[in-house]
């Protein structure tokens, strides 16, 4: 039996949501990763870790389409409105990017490096 990757998530309790919606329309659902990510949560992005949702090749396309009405949901600034949204690092120059992983090595294990949405219109950074 063949699988296919439909999301990958940082946060188990989403994996399991999508996998009891999958399940409710008839497809057989799987998650995987989870201890990982649990045991070390800030490791989500990083070498492409994260809690994997895999369903059967031949029921991909169908369970993409089921999943598609949350993706639907936009995200807007509370500083400006915009919708102009970005998810990720926020980390921008050579600078931030150095800091992070030097501070990696020195004091703070991945601690620094989360994930946040970040304004592209206004320059807003909020988790």
């Amino acid at each position: 039996m063949n699988t296919k990757l439909v999301r990958r998530y940082a946060q188990s309790h989403l994996a399991f949501i999508h996998k009891g919606v999958l399940e409710e329309n008839g497809i057989d659902a799987f998650v995987f990763g989870e201890n990982f990510m649990n045991t070390f949560p800030n490791m989500y992005g990083i070498l492409h870790a994260g809690i994997e949702l895999r369903v059967r090749e031949a029921d991909y396309e169908k369970a993409v389409s089921l999943l598609k009405t949350e993706d639907e949901e936009t995200v807007c600034c509370p500083n400006c409105g915009s919708a102009d949204m970005v998810y990720g690092f926020g980390k921008k120059g050579f600078a931030e990017i150095l800091f992070s992983v030097l501070s990696v090595l020195v004091w703070t294990p991945f601690g620094n490096i989360k994930r946040q949405y970040y304004c592209k219109n206004c320059g807003l950074k909020s988790h």
